[in-house]
C-alpha cells in the first residue's frame, strides 16, 4: 500500500507541474497582446506627397514584424512615405497627416492587441482608407479582422486580411488591391 501511495503522489505531482507549466506558457504568449510598446519609429522615404501610416503590435517571433515590412515595403514601392510603429498611449501622430492608414497584430489565444484597439478607438478616420491585417496560425476564420475592422468608424473604406507566416507575398498583393480600390 506505500508504494502505490508513493506512485499516486508522483502521479499527482508530475500533473501539477505539466498544469502549471502550461499555464505559465499560455499566459506569457497572451500577456504579448496587452502589453504597450516602446516606440520604435521607421519611416521608409517615398517618391511622392502619398503618406502611410502603419501601427503594429509585434509577435513573439519576427512573424508579425516580416508581415509588416512587407506590407510598408509595397506601399513604399507604390510612392508612398511610409512612418511604421507600435501602437501606443504617447504617439501624437495625426490622421490628417496620412493618405492611408493600416493596422496589424498577431493573434493570440483569439485576441489581438489590446494597445491597437485602445489607439483605435481614439482615433478619427473620418475621410480615410484603413487597412486592416491580422498575423495568425490559422486564417479560416476572420473574427480578429472584423473586430478590428469596426473599430474603424467613421472611414471611407476599410479592408483587411488575415494571414500566417511565410505569406508576405499575400500581404503584398492584398496592398495592391486596395490601394487600387
Amino acid at each position: 500500500m506505500n508504494t502505490l501511495l508513493k506512485i499516486l503522489l508522483i502521479f499527482i505531482g508530475v500533473i501539477v507541474v505539466i498544469v502549471v507549466g502550461a499555464a505559465l506558457f499560455f499566459a506569457s504568449y497572451a500577456s504579448l497582446n496587452t502589453k504597450e510598446l516602446q516606440s520604435n519609429e521607421v519611416i521608409l522615404k517615398g517618391d511622392g506627397n502619398k503618406k502611410a501610416l502603419v501601427l503594429y503590435q509585434k509577435s513573439k517571433h519576427s512573424t508579425a514584424t516580416d508581415i509588416t515590412m512587407a506590407l510598408a515595403k509595397a506601399l513604399n514601392e507604390n510612392g508612398y512615405t511610409v512612418v511604421i510603429n507600435h501602437p501606443s498611449s504617447k504617439l501624437t501622430y495625426h490622421t490628417k497627416d496620412f493618405d492611408v492608414l493600416a493596422f496589424g497584430s498577431a493573434v493570440y489565444m483569439g485576441t489581438v492587441s489590446k494597445p491597437l484597439q485602445s489607439y483605435m478607438e481614439k482615433t478619427s478616420f473620418e475621410g480615410k482608407k484603413v487597412m486592416i491585417y491580422v498575423v495568425g496560425s490559422s486564417t479560416e476564420t476572420n473574427t480578429e479582422v472584423d473586430l478590428l475592422k469596426g473599430k474603424a468608424k467613421g472611414a471611407d473604406f476599410v479592408d483587411g486580411i488575415k494571414v500566417k507566416k511565410g505569406q508576405e507575398y499575400k500581404i503584398k498583393a492584398f496592398v495592391k488591391g486596395f490601394l487600387e480600390k
